[in-house]
This record gives structure tokens, C-alpha cells and sequence, in this order.
């Protein structure tokens, strides 16, 4: 009874402490306390009446209704007044919370606790998320700006939401939609279940709250799940149990991962951990058990994980690669009794992945043309070790022939490798030799470990060979990787003073010891599973710690399409699959080892306790810089305007940037130009400034002054008023004597705008060269006039005058969309009027991509790709209408229908296996039986 009121009480101060914190209610401590007192009230009541009826619709009606009558008896005492619709959906959130994590513990105080011990570090780990303020700088600034824009679309009624069409993304671009929108859907679903009454930027940090609880939740329950699997007599045992969660919260606090987050801003990356603990999961269920079950799983996990994040995605991808292609080869019988399985879950894993692999193959390939030869290179290697492992370990002599096609195979692909191929093969024939001496087992762990110790020990031996033959490593890698080694220490120390500069690597020392457990474990506990996860682990290890000679090795001879995964961006993207992979197998190895013994119990208990400790220790650090990362109120609110979104449409993850769009910070209205029907310009950027400099202008002298206390800066003239709602062109004339190279910047109260000047820039965006437009617009949203003034950051090479001398002239004049060539009503779809002088096209500020439907004056027209490699239509002389929508192309539509398919099937398919309540399974066949004609 206590611990079922003290978890209803924290779910329901949970709830509502995110809903006031999301959507800014502005509660004070004592009306947050106040509020509470309502929901603790209803679950005493819903106790009472429990112990009195067997009714438990009464139930969850007092647990509804009682927090909804508080909340309109406090409503008069709050500083903020909620609406009706928000306390009856606040009521019915907490309830529905609650019933779910009713279902979800049973009840049973012990997994209350646990789960309640998880949801904390979850919430810890994402505490300065839990506001609708804006987290982080730029990176985070543009996810927001993603978010915005997804928002926006959905709230339009668009979907499926696959390009990017708002105000802060009009170009369509796909980057984020495309190759990681997971993030943004489960933003979708939080914006629908709070019914769209969350600004953006608390529906992204919402994403982020998502993720955090999604990872330490199923990070909890697919250890359980295994321990049901790999230990049935221990499953319900408390101790195992609270391993499993101490394990969730190493994996939550890992401080890589957690920079990922804060110091990084990579919300995809963080994402992805949703997938990580199923991924892996997938992987050990499907070397246990040869009934399939977990190459579902696995499929599952690799699809949110290649929703996720790409990169992540494929280092978990090659991570599971090397897991069951490492299981085949030691335990070969293994082919036939998991063949199908094995086929079935690659067919099920293609099937969810449809909707992201059939839309990603509409791009142009981003895979250069050594591709085919990398991945021959891979199978080689593969059939190399396969077939030298049957030879040796299970003395299947007609493979001898597969050991030396595979090696000549390495030397023809890849000769830098050859050397390597030919010291493993020695080693290795030396190490089978040894075994077979000593009657070791052919599917023994230590085997396992013997190969990858031999794999890594030839690498460090070719790496003095390929030195002495003058082969040549990638070179920007090599040097990664010396940074990386020169760090090497600090992956061992305090995260104090390292934080800013060395963080990216830090796994923590928590992690640290759970990988040593499962080292050692898995020479004392011969298991080819744990074995094979301590391999995979070991190579990651050697990675993030460039271990010397091998590391150089793997890492300057690597083919080309692969090196990129160990680069130094992509390090501590390394660790996340670490992570997940040391925690299993940690784990594993302290529930084997704990079987039977009390002894061993409490220490691995007491031991992950001061590990977790250490480990929450370490993360406080990487929070609390997520707490000097929130923006205040106004900025939040200025940030994410048309004014001042200057992290640039155009120069950030595109598939491709039209010079004139390279300065990437004008509006759609400059964007969107007229041309001939040969495509020379007819109105531009330049064109519509002399329109509205022929009803007015005013002209003024480009001056510039240095700062007093800072000799890069120059104080520019003029400055100049916007008015609420309008717009003005700014033309600008530089003369030729003056280098104006350098970062100008314009800012207001609530506007900013910064745009790179350079001479020599040969392009058509804004800029001070020979071909460049020299119009720049800047608008107004608020209701206050916005007044503008010059600054520039110099670069080397500037000689802008120092002491107010005139270097060039601006005009000035406002624009009015009605009488403009080009005038933009609406984004969301694209509306626009044209008026145009000669039949030609109108070049849109869209990416050419199928799946765009057009009409011009109602009649529909064919999109067509312009030079540029815009979007463009053709359109006659004279006014028109033109209206542009993104509908979905047919392979978009078709792999969305297939996943969906898919998806549905495995919900179905876990509904119905055995295991869930009774209840549920008899409803749904009365259900079908009543619906049964």
C-alpha cells in the first residue's frame, strides 16, 4: 500500500511538474504543491475503494474526476488560470500514466521501485530539457528550427512531413527528414497527445525527455527480458533485477553519452539510444535461440536505429555483422538451424525499413564508385576467417581452399592488407595448433578470444610492414587519431577540467569496470555469446583509445567508405554502442556468476551501487552545462523568427547549394526568381530592389569606424528603422578599391542577420564580388519598430576604413508584395503571384525532388529541374498564380504503406504470443467473434 501511494504520487508529480515546466503554466512551488494534493487524494480514495468493490471503473473514475474537481476548486488560487480542455486533459494525462504504469509493474512494490529508481535517472539525465525554452547553441538552434518547421506541417494537416517547407526550412530540404526523422516523429506524437498546445521548442525538448525515458526503460526491461531467457530461476529474483536497473543507469549516465547531448548538441545521436539495448538484445537472443524470436527483435532495433541516426546506425549494423557472422563461424551447425530465422528477420528488417531505404534511394548516391570494391573487401576478409577457423577448429580440410582464395582475394582488393591476411593465417595456424594440443573445444569462448587477440596482434605486425614499404595511410585520419592517442589518459580521469576539450571519449569509470568484468568473465565462463560481445567491444576499445600500431593500422589503411566511422567527429559516436554493449554483457557475466552465491550477490549489488554513484557523479558535470545552455524567455521567443534565424537554410546539410543561394540567410521572396526560357536572369534579388527603389528610396554612405577596445571590429553606418509588419530591400554598392572581407552583421532588438563578404567569391549569393547580389531583405514580425545597426567582424586582408572613411552606398526601400514581380502568399503550400515580362520559368527556393505536384492559374503543370538544381516551372508572359505542394512520390507512398504493413504485423504478432494477460487476449476474440461476419 505505501509503495504503491509513494509511486502514484511521484508519476503524478512527474506528469504534472512536465506539464507545467512544457507548456509554461508559471506555478508556484505552493500551487505546484497544491495541485499534487488533488491526484494524492484520488489515489487514496482509489485504494479505499479497491479494498471495498471489485468495480474498477469506480476506480478510474475518482482517479479522473477527483484531480479535475481539485483542479477547478484551486483554479480561482493559481497565478495562471487553466482553461477547462487543460484541466480535463491534464486529469486524464496523469490517469493515463498511471493506469500504464500500473499494468507495467503489477503492483508489486519491488518493481515499483525499481522502475521509480530508473524514471529518476531518466529525468535527471534530461533535466534541463524539461522547460520550453531553447537548449544549446547551434546545432541545437537548427534542430529547433527542424522541429519548427515539422510542427508547422503537421498542425497544416501535410503528411506524410518528408521535406522541409516553413518559414526556418523552405528549401525542401530532406537531410534530417530523410536519413533521421525519428526524432521528429516522436515530436509528432507528442505534439498529437498534447494536443498541439506545445510551442516547437518544447515539443523538440519533449523528444528529448522521450528518448532519455524510452533508453533507461528499455535498457531496464531487455535485461529482464534476457534474464527470463539466459537464467529463468533467477528472473524474479530482486537481485537480478535491481542489477538490471543499476545497469540502465550506466548506461544512462555514461558521460560520452550524455556529451553527446549537451556538448555536442546531437539530438539524433541521443535518439538512437532507444534502439542501442534492443539492437543488442536482438543480437544475444539470436545466438541463444534458434526460434527466431530475436531476429524480430533485432530487426526492429536496426530500423529505429537507421531512423535514428545514420552514422550510429551503421557502426551498430557492422556491430551486429561481426556478432552473427562470428557466431556462424564457431559454431558452424549453426547455418542450418537458424538459416530461415536468420532470412526471415533480414526480410522483416527490409519490410520496416522500407519507408527510410526506398526514400533514401531517391537521392543522388552519395557512395563513391570504390564502394562495391570496399564491400568485396569485407567478404574476403570474412571468408577468410570462416574458412581458416573450419580448418583449423573443426578440421574441415576441402576449406583450405576457401583460407587461400580468401587471402589472394585481400591481396587483389586491398594490398595494403595482404601483409595482414598472411601474419593472422601464421598466427592463427600457430594458435589452432596450440588448442588442438591442449583438446580445447572447438566452440569454446577462449577461442573466440584467441582470434580476435591474433586479428589485432596482426594488425599491429602489417602496420610495421606497410611502414617499411612506404604504403600511404589516409592521411587526415592518421591524424585524428593522433589527437586521440595524445588524449588517451584522460579517458581514465575525472571529467573535471577535461569537459570542454576531451569529453567526446569519456565513457566513465563505471563502464570502464563492467567491460573488465565481462573481459575477464568471459575467459572463466566459456561462452561463445559473451565472448563474441567482448570481441566486438574490444575492437570499439581499441578505437576510442588508439591503441598504438593497431589502431594505426585499422584506422590509416581502412577502405575508404569505412574509415569515416572512426574519424574524429564519429569517436565518441563510438561510445553509445559501447555502452549498450558493456552493460549486457556486464551483466551476463555478474548474473552467472551470482547464481547460487549470496556472497557474490551483495558484492555485485554493492559494486554497481558505487559504480552508479560514480557514474551520477561524472554526469552532474555534463548537466549542469545543459543548465547554462538554457536561453532566456525572450531569446527563445526572437530566436526562431524569419528576423533572426541566421544559422542559414541553404548552407546546411543540402543535397546540393546553387551558388546563388550560397550566402544561405535571405528570405523565400529573394529566393524565388524569373528567368528566360534559356534561364538568364530576369527578376532577382537586385531586380526587385530597383522595382521598389522607383516608388522610393533612400540612399545613404557606407562608413565604418574601429572599435575602441577591439581592433577586429569596425562600427558600420547607416542604421535604420523597420516597421511592425514590413520589409525592407537593401541594396548595397561596394567600391572596388576596398577589401570588405569579413562577417557583417545587422542586429536589432530582435532581429539578427550575418552574412560573409568576400571579394573574390565568384558565386551569385550576397556578397561583394563581380557576380554576387548585392540585395539582402530584412522584416519585422513584431508589433514594436526594430531599429538596425552595422557591425563587422574582419577578417585578414580587410582595408575598410579605420577612422569613418566611406568604403560604398546602400539603398534602401520597402517592399510591397503588390506591386512586385514576385510576391509570396503563403510557404505551406507554396503560393506565389509571378509577373512575367517574357515566357520563361519561375525557379523556386525549392530542391528539385519527385513527389512535387504544381499548378499554374489551377491548370497543373510538370516540375521540372532547373540548372541550378532548384525546382522551376514553366510559366507563360503576363500575371499568374502559382501553387506548389509537396505530395509524396510513388516510392515514397509505397515503402510508407509497406512499413506501416509491417509494423502493424508485429504489434499484432506480440499481442498475440503467449505471455500477456488473458484478459486482453479473450476481449480481442470476443471481439473478433462478434465481428466475425
Amino acid at each position: 500500500m505505501a509503495a504503491d501511494l509513494l509511486a502514484g504520487a511521484a508519476v503524478a508529480a512527474g506528469a504534472l511538474f512536465a506539464i507545467d515546466a512544457l507548456a509554461h503554466r508559471k506555478l508556484t512551488p505552493g500551487g505546484f504543491g497544491l495541485l499534487l494534493v488533488g491526484w494524492v487524494v484520488a489515489l487514496v480514495v482509489t485504494r479505499l475503494l479497491r479494498a471495498a468493490t471489485e468495480k474498477n471503473w469506480i476506480d478510474g473514475l475518482v482517479e479522473f474526476a477527483g484531480p479535475w474537481l481539485w483542479l477547478m476548486a484551486c483554479n480561482p488560487f493559481l497565478k495562471q488560470a487553466w482553461t477547462l480542455p487543460q484541466m480535463v486533459y491534464a486529469a486524464g494525462l496523469v490517469g493515463c500514466f498511471w493506469q500504464l504504469w500500473r499494468r507495467v509493474t503489477g503492483g508489486r512494490p519491488g518493481e515499483q521501485f525499481r522502475m521509480l529508481f530508473v524514471a529518476a535517472a531518466a529525468a535527471w539525465c534530461c533535466a534541463p530539457f524539461i522547460t520550453d525554452l531553447q537548449v544549446g547553441g547551434s546545432d541545437a538552434r537548427w534542430y529547433s528550427g527542424v522541429f519548427t518547421d515539422f510542427i508547422q506541417q503537421l498542425r497544416e494537416g501535410v503528411f506524410p512531413v518528408f521535406i522541409g517547407q516553413g518559414d526556418l526550412s523552405y528549401n525542401g530540404s530532406v537531410n534530417l527528414f530523410r536519413s533521421a526523422p525519428l526524432c521528429l516523429w516522436i515530436g509528432g506524437l507528442g505534439d498529437w497527445l498534447t494536443w498541439q498546445s506545445l510551442t516547437p521548442i518544447a515539443i523538440r525538448n519533449l523528444a528529448v525527455i522521450a528518448a532519455a525515458f524510452g533508453a533507461g526503460f528499455g535498457m531496464y526491461a531487455a535485461l529482464v527480458r534476457l534474464l527470463r531467457t539466459t537464467a529463468p530461476a533467477a528472473a524474479e529474483a530482486g537481485w537480478t533485477r535491481w542489477l538490471a536497473a543499476l545497469g540502465a543507469a550506466v548506461y544512462l549516465f555514461c558521460p560520452a553519452v550524455l556529451l553527446c547531448l549537451y556538448f555536442y548538441e546531437l539530438q539524433m545521436t541521443y535518439t538512437a539510444l532507444l534502439a542501442l539495448p534492443w539492437i543488442v538484445y536482438g543480437n544475444v537472443r539470436a545466438m541463444q535461440d534458434t526460434r527466431g524470436e530475436g531476429y524480430v527483435v533485432l530487426a526492429v532495433g536496426l530500423t529505429l536505429a537507421w531512423l535514428a541516426h545514420v552514422p550510429l546506425a551503421v557502426i551498430a549494423t557492422l556491430a551486429t555483422m561481426a556478432l552473427q557472422f562470428g557466431r556462424f563461424i564457431f559454431e558452424p551447425d549453426a547455418i542450418a538451424a537458424q538459416a530461415k530465422a536468420a532470412v526471415g528477420g533480414g526480410i522483416l528488417f527490409a519490410l520496416l525499413s522500407a519507408y527510410y531505404f526506398l526514400g533514401m534511394s531517391e537521392l543522388p548516391p552519395v557512395a563513391g564508385p570504390t564502394l562495391p570494391r570496399e564491400a568485396g573487401f569485407l567478404l574476403s576478409v570474412a571468408l577468410t576467417v570462416f574458412a581458416a577457423v573450419q580448418v583449423m577448429q573443426f578440421r574441415r580440410w576441402p576449406w583450405l581452399a576457401g583460407w587461400l582464395a580468401g587471402v589472394a582475394l585481400i591481396g587483389w582488393l586491398a594490398p595494403v592488407w595482404l601483409s595482414w591476411a598472411v601474419i593472422w593465417s601464421a598466427l592463427w595456424l600457430v594458435t589452432g595448433l596450440g588448442l588442438r594440443a591442449m583438446k580445447s573445444g572447438p566452440a569454446d569462448g577462449r577461442t573466440v578470444l584467441l582470434a580476435v587477440v591474433t586479428m589485432l596482434l596482426a594488425a599491429a605486425l602489417a602496420q610495421g610492414y606497410a611502414v617499411s614499404r612506404a604504403f600511404t595511410p589516409v592521411d587526415s585520419l592518421v591524424k585524428e587519431l593522433a589527437l586521440v592517442a595524445r588524449t588517451r589518459a584522460d579517458l581514465f580521469r575525472p571529467l573535471d577540467g577535461l569537459l570542454a576539450k576531451y569529453g567526446y571519449s569519456q565513457p566513465g569509470y563505471a563502464l570502464w569496470a563492467l567491460l573488465l568484468v565481462a573481459a575477464v568473465g568471459s575467459i572463466r565462463w566459456r561462452s561463445v555469446v559473451v565472448a563474441l560481445l567482448v570481441g566486438v567491444i574490444g575492437l570499439l576499445v581499441v578505437l576510442i583509445l588508439a591503441v598504438p600500431r593497431v589502431s594505426d593500422f585499422i584506422v590509416g589503411f581502412a577502405p575508404a567508405q569505412f574509415g569515416n566511422i572512426v574519424n574524429l567527429p564519429m569517436l565518441y559516436r563510438l561510445v553509445p554502442p559501447l555502452a549498450a554493449l558493456g552493460v549486457f554483457a556486464g551483466f551476463l557475466v555478474l548474473v552467472r556468476w551470482g547464481e547460487g552465491r549470496r556472497s557474490v550477490q551483495v558484492a555485485a549489488l554493492v559494486a554497481c551501487t558505487l559504480g552508479v554513484a560514480w557514474s551520477a557523479w561524472e554526469a552532474r558535470r555534463v548537466i549542469d552545462l545543459g543548465f547554462t545552455k538554457v536561453g532566456t524567455r525572450s531569446a527563445t521567443e526572437q530566436a526562431f523568427t524569419r528576423d533572426s534565424y541566421a544559422l542559414g537554410r541553404y548552407s546546411y546539410l543540402m543535397l546540393y547549394t546553387p551558388l546563388h543561394y550560397m550566402d544561405g540567410k535571405n528570405l523565400p521572396l529573394l529566393d524565388s526568381r524569373l528567368l528566360t526560357p534559356h534561364y538568364d536572369l530576369i527578376v532577382g534579388p537586385d531586380q526587385l530592389a530597383a522595382e521598389a527603389e522607383k516608388i522610393a528610396e533612400q540612399v545613404f554612405p557606407l562608413t565604418s569606424k574601429l572599435a575602441e577596445n577591439n581592433p577586429e571590429w569596425l562600427y558600420l553606418t547607416p542604421d535604420w528603422e523597420v516597421q511592425p509588419g514590413g520589409t525592407l530591400l537593401l541594396r548595397f554598392e561596394f567600391f572596388g578599391k576596398f577589401n570588405p572581407c569579413g562577417w557583417l552583421i545587422m542586429s536589432s532588438n530582435s532581429g539578427y542577420q550575418e552574412h560573409y563578404l568576400d571579394p573574390r567569391f565568384m558565386g551569385a549569393g550576397f556578397g561583394a564580388g563581380p557576380m554576387a547580389t548585392h540585395t539582402i531583405a530584412v522584416t519585422n514580425s513584431g508589433a514594436h519598430n526594430e531599429h538596425y545597426t552595422l557591425r563587422m567582424k574582419m577578417d585578414g586582408g580587410n582595408t575598410l576604413p579605420r577612422d569613418g572613411g566611406i568604403w560604398g552606398r546602400v539603398h534602401i526601400s520597402r517592399y510591397d508584395p503588390d506591386k512586385a514581380s514576385v510576391r509570396v502568399d503563403s510557404l505551406v503550400p507554396y503560393r506565389a503571384r509571378v509577373i512575367m515580362s517574357e515566357d520563361g520559368y519561375l525557379e523556386t527556393p525549392r530542391q528539385w525532388l519527385a513527389g512535387y505536384r504544381a499548378w499554374v492559374d489551377g491548370v497543373p503543370v510538370e516540375p521540372l529541374r532547373a540548372k541550378s538544381g532548384m525546382l522551376g516551372l514553366p510559366v507563360k508572359a503576363g500575371p499568374h498564380s502559382v501553387v506548389l505542394a509537396f505530395t509524396g512520390s510513388a516510392r515514397l507512398w509505397t515503402g510508407l504503406v509497406i512499413s506501416a504493413a509491417a509494423l502493424i504485423g508485429v504489434v499484432l504478432g506480440a499481442l498475440m504470443r503467449p505471455g500477456w494477460p488473458e484478459a486482453y487476449k479473450e476481449g480481442f476474440s470476443r471481439w473478433i467473434e462478434a465481428n466475425r461476419t
